[in-house]
């Protein structure tokens, strides 16, 4: 069963007592099984978030005066001002008149070759088709790839090469994977074979503070 079906928890810092002063689950519209609101409160701050499964293009979840197009939205108030936003792979994320948009939510294509220096690249990396944004733009991103028969692993991002019709993303340490046409074996345990496509997503993210 889907994740937000089945619980929305939140994890506190305890030290002779409880750290968070409130915990509130807010109702969310439209509503759906794989869409959680939470209101949290500190002392004086008060976080509104919004996590949701939603894929492209995104509909339009309202929780309270807060307004989400994306997978995580983050408000946070200092007693009724609005004092940060926090947008995870979205388009738009309001609250009260605050607001926060990007043009994208992320990146996504499917992997076509795999290159490790311990093999006799230069680099440790991934081939795409996929157009990406040059240079260290995504230095620091995660890229999540889903392998043809479903599992997934994460790899942080170096920056972004193009080399002829082909884009090179270099990895900040070796991915241990070996493609061969519809074929990814891993080097390292649990050494499987898998079979299928391997596509990947860059998630995005945008955030506006008061100072």
């Amino acid at each position: 069963a889907p994740l937000h079906s089945l619980f929305a928890a939140i994890e506190e810092p305890f030290r002779g007592g409880p750290f968070l002063d409130a915990v509130t689950r807010l109702e969310v519209t439209p509503a759906d099984e794989n869409c959680v609101a939470l209101e949290v409160t500190c002392g004086d701050l008060t976080d509104t978030i919004i996590s949701t499964l939603d894929e492209p293009p995104f509909v339009e979840r309202r929780a309270g005066d807060v307004t989400l197009r994306g997978r995580l939205g983050i408000v946070r108030r200092v007693g009724d001002k609005v004092v940060g936003l926090w947008l995870f792979e979205g388009t738009e994320l309001s609250a009260a008149e605050q607001s926060i948009s990007a043009e994208r939510s992320g990146y996504s294509g499917t992997i076509r070759e795999a290159q490790r220096k311990l093999e006799g690249a230069g680099r440790d990396a991934f081939i795409t088709d996929a157009e990406l944004p040059l240079g260290e733009d995504l230095h620091g991103r995660w890229m999540i790839v889903t392998h043809g028969n479903g599992p997934r692993h994460g790899y942080e991002i170096d920056r972004i090469e193009r080399e002829g019709d082909r884009t090179v993303i270099v990895l900040t340490a070796d991915h241990g994977l070996r493609i061969s046409g519809d074929t990814t074996e891993e080097v390292y345990f649990p050494r499987r074979t898998m079979t299928g496509p391997n596509t990947f997503l860059i998630p995005l993210r945008a955030s506006v503070v008061a100072d």
